[in-house]
Formats: C-alpha cells, structure tokens, sequence
C-alpha cells in the first residue's frame, strides 16, 4: 500500500527468509537498500544468505566488505532477569581476561560482595546510546527490558543467563526485606514473557548472537559451561581464573539439593 517504506521491504523479506524463499527474499532486501543504503540488517542478511545457504562467497564477501564501512565493532553483552546472576557472570568474564565497561557506582552490598560490575549510562538506553562507542570490544551489562534498545551499528555476542524463577523471585524479596513473603504470580509471568521476547528479539536481529547459560549449570558443571562460554566468545581466557569467580557458597535461595 505505501511501497516507499524499505523497512516495509525488509520486513518481507524476513518473512521470505524464514519461509526459505531465498532468491525472494534477496529481491526484497535489496529493494529496501535502495531506498535506505544504510540499513544494515538487511545487508547482514543477505550476508547471511550468500554465505550459508546459497554458498555464493564472492557476492556475501561484497556486502560484507560494504558493512565494514559502516558497522562500528563489536559488543560483549551479558543479560538476563534481576538476581539471575548475571553479576557472577561479568566476574568470570573479567577474571578470564576480558575488558569490563563499569563505573562502579553501585557497590558491593550484602546481597552481592563482589560486585554488580554495571555501568550507570545503560540505564539510559532507550534514549541515549552513545555510550556504547566505549564499550566496542569490552563486555558491558544489559538488563533484558532495554535489550532491544541495542543500535544495528553494533555486532552483538550476548550471553543470557536463566535462573529458575522461585529462585529469582526468592532472591528479590529477600534483597528488599520480604524473605518468605509470597510474590506475585503475576510478575514471575511477566519475567517469563520478557524471556520470551528476547528469544524472539535475538532471532530476528540479525547482528545479534546469543548464548543462554543455566545459573545452577554454571555453578555446579562449571568447566562445560566455561568451556561454552569461551567458544562463545572466540577468544582465549583464563578459564581457571574464571572459575575461580565461581563461589557456590553465594547460591542462595536454592531449590535444588545439590551441595
């Protein structure tokens, strides 16, 4: 109805792709980089689509070298739910050797004697995403609402982690001096549905890479989950140091028995 829309254009030829309408797909997407050159979604798809299912290198390598003019680096992300443990997870990161984009304003507490490791500027997200030029190469902490907020300049490795929701839950009353108090059935829904929508948000964006971690696997089957994490990356860690950022005696609020 109004064809002078490319993320019209795009958005069919999203639909195209997973359809697996290749060649139709490709008409779509280059149609939408003719009215919009710097929409580069659509140029990561066609990336995509030469390389891993046409098998066409030399015209994925084109575009590939036309995103290298505008793409601007790339980004550890780690996220996940509140009391999720995605703080242990920004430990295990910088003892492995990787750089931290934090300011420390928020210190260390009862609740988290390492640390939180955030930096005060993500809260702003949605409005200002400057900041994310100082964190190219770096591993900085999204919480999952602002998740989609994230600019296409960027590629993205993102390491979610899950927590069995009675233990978030748990964890969050006993921080605000309601432990054993019951919790709302309708915010754990809430929590599991934003779970939901990062899944779907990460498969649609297509310079977006996602790695979801099981809390309780990464405290007790600790090396595999390292082992995942490191391949993740593709970097080389101190994966022993990582491990020791691992302290099962800051599991709390668990449902499990393991010990």
């Amino acid at each position: 109805l109004f064809f002078n829309m490319p993320l019209a254009h795009y958005h069919l030829g999203e639909a195209l792709f997973y359809l697996k309408k290749y060649g139709d797909s490709i008409q779509a997407f280059e149609l939408a980089l003719k009215m919009a050159p710097d929409l580069y979604k659509a140029r990561l798809r066609l990336v995509t689509i030469y390389r891993n299912y046409l098998h066409e290198p030399a015209k994925a390598e084109i575009h590939s070298k036309i995103l290298s003019q505008f793409m601007k680096g790339e980004i550890t992300i780690v996220s996940g739910l509140p009391r999720s443990g995605t703080s242990m997870l920004m430990q295990m990161l910088q003892a492995g050797g990787l750089p931290i984009l934090t300011d420390n304003v928020r210190q260390p507490d009862e609740n988290n004697p390492n640390g939180y490791l955030e930096y005060t500027p993500v809260k702003n997200l949605k409005k200002d995403q400057s900041f994310l030029a100082e964190a190219d190469g770096k591993v900085v902490k999204v919480i999952t609402q602002l998740l989609k907020y994230l600019p296409d300049q960027f590629h993205y490795k993102v390491i979610f982690v899950k927590r069995n929701m009675h233990e978030i839950l748990a964890s969050q009353q006993k921080m605000i001096g309601k432990a054993g108090e019951t919790y709302s059935v309708s915010l754990a829904q809430a929590f599991e549905r934003e779970v939901e929508l990062v899944d779907i948000w990460a498969r649609k964006e297509p310079n977006v890479e996602i790695l979801y971690l099981n809390y309780e696997d990464v405290i007790y089957d600790t090396d595999e989950q390292i082992k995942s994490i490191s391949g993740f990356i593709g970097k080389d860690l101190d994966e022993n140091k990582m491990k020791e950022a691992v302290n099962v005696n800051l599991y709390r609020n668990r449902l499990s028995n393991k010990s």
